[in-house]
């Protein structure tokens, strides 16, 4: 990594090179930015126009937007999905999850008698 402040932020690993060349400038600071050009690695993955991708399968090549957002996507680029229902994928049902709520104040009258057997 190297740069400096005219010039921007320059990222490289071995023949990759990330440049963040837009600087934008806040109250607090300057703020290095990019610009990636949407469609240009991903229409290269799907080959001819007329070739048919389940919605899954343009779920996970989309980053996993909701359905309407890869509806519009795939349209955008010119793709076509097959018909068919979306399925449970793991990554965002993992990204979904959160933690029980557990209240910090213990309200019953119930104690426990041993260890491991009051589970909120």
């Amino acid at each position: 990594m190297r740069g400096d402040g005219s010039h921007g932020i320059i990222l490289q690993k071995g023949s990759t090179v990330v440049r963040f060349h837009i600087k934008i400038k806040t109250p607090g600071g300057d703020i290095w930015h990019w610009y990636f050009k949407c469609g240009c690695e991903v229409t290269k993955v799907l080959g001819d126009a007329q070739h048919k991708l389940s919605v899954d399968q343009a779920h996970c090549l989309l980053g996993h937007p909701d359905k309407s957002c890869m509806q519009r996507i795939a349209k955008f680029l010119g793709w076509h999905l097959k018909v068919g229902v979306m399925t449970l994928c793991m990554a965002c049902l993992v990204m979904k999850a959160q933690q029980a709520n557990v209240n910090k104040v213990f309200t019953s009258d119930f104690k426990s008698s041993k260890a491991g057997e009051h589970f909120f």
